[in-house]
């Protein structure tokens, strides 16, 4: 089940984070969930 997360980030961190997801073809969703995964 999926469930939305609303964060609050620097602009400047979430530009440079867009920019890496697009260039890695990865939603930024994606990035941030395998992240958590695996730092539990």
């Amino acid at each position: 089940m999926q469930t939305k997360l609303t964060l609050s980030i620097d602009n400047t961190i979430i530009h440079k984070a867009k920019l890496h997801a697009n260039k890695s073809k990865i939603s930024l969703s994606q990035i941030v969930e395998d992240y958590l995964k695996l730092h539990r």
